[in-house]
C-alpha cells in the first residue's frame, strides 16, 4: 500500500515537474533570440561605423596624397629655378677665354717710337689681336698678363715698352756680350673695355737688324697676353 502510494506520488511530481519546465525552456530560447538580435545589431552598427571609418580614411588619403603631390611639384620647380639660378651666377662668375700668342716680327729694324708688329697668330681666342697693327685691344674690364719674347744679336742693346693708351707698363733692356739670346719680359695690366696695348720700340744701341729671325732658328720673337681675371 505504502509502495502504491509513493509510485503515485512519484508520478504526479515528474507531472508537475514537466510541467513546470516548459516555461522555462520557452523563456530560454526567448532570451536566445533575443541576444543573437542584439548581436547581429551590434555587428551591423560596428560594420556601418567600420565603412563611415574606412571612407574617411579614404578621403584623408586621397587629400594628403594630393598635398603631396603639391608639395612635390612646388619642391621640383623650387630645385629647377635654383638649378638656373647657380648656372646663371656661374656663367656671370666664368672668366672668358680670351687670349692670343703671335710671333715673328714684321720689321727687323725698327725705328724709335715705332710699334714692334708680330705679324704670325698662333692662336688669338675672342680675335682682339690684330696681326697688321700689332695691337691688342680688351674686348672687357680685367685684369691682363702680357708677355714679351725677343731674340737679339750678338752685343746688341735694344730698349722697348709695354704700352696701354700711349702709357708705358713695362720696360726691357736686353743686352749679350757672348752669344746671341733671347730675354722676356711680363707685364700685369688691368684693363678698361676697349684699352689698346702693344710693344714699343725705344731704342737700340746699334743701327741695322737687331732682331734674329728665322723660320728654322729656335729663338722665338712672340708677343701674348692672355685674361687672367674679371
Amino acid at each position: 500500500m505504502i509502495e502504491m502510494l509513493w509510485i503515485v506520488f512519484f508520478a504526479s511530481f515528474s507531472s508537475k515537474v514537466a510541467l513546470a519546465q516548459e516555461p522555462t525552456c520557452a523563456c530560454s530560447k526567448f532570451h536566445y533570440e533575443e541576444q543573437m538580435l542584439e548581436k547581429i545589431v551590434r555587428m551591423e552598427f560596428s560594420v556601418e561605423r567600420m565603412k563611415i571609418e574606412t571612407e574617411e580614411a579614404r578621403k584623408s588619403v586621397e587629400k594628403t596624397t594630393d598635398e603631396f603631390k603639391r608639395l612635390k611639384a612646388e619642391h621640383e620647380h623650387y630645385v629647377d629655378a635654383s638649378k638656373k639660378e647657380i648656372q646663371e651666377l656661374k656663367e656671370t662668375l666664368r672668366t672668358p677665354t680670351i687670349a692670343f700668342k703671335a710671333k715673328k716680327v714684321r720689321n727687323r729694324m725698327p725705328s724709335i717710337d715705332e710699334t714692334i708688329v708680330f705679324k704670325e697668330t698662333l692662336f688669338n681666342f675672342g680675335e682682339h689681336y690684330d696681326n697688321f697693327t700689332g695691337i691688342f685691344t680688351a674686348p672687357i674690364h680685367g685684369t691682363y698678363l702680357f708677355t714679351i719674347h725677343t731674340c737679339l744679336y750678338i752685343r746688341v742693346h735694344m730698349y722697348y715698352g709695354v704700352m696701354v693708351e700711349g702709357e708705358r707698363i713695362a720696360n726691357g733692356m736686353f743686352y749679350e756680350w757672348n752669344a746671341n739670346n733671347c730675354n722676356t719680359v711680363d707685364a700685369i695690366v688691368v684693363m678698361k673695355s676697349e684699352d689698346w696695348v702693344w710693344v714699343k720700340y725705344l731704342r737700340s744701341s746699334t743701327t741695322g737688324q737687331n732682331v734674329i729671325e728665322g723660320n728654322n732658328d729656335n729663338r722665338w720673337n712672340t708677343f701674348s697676353g692672355t685674361l687672367i681675371h674679371t
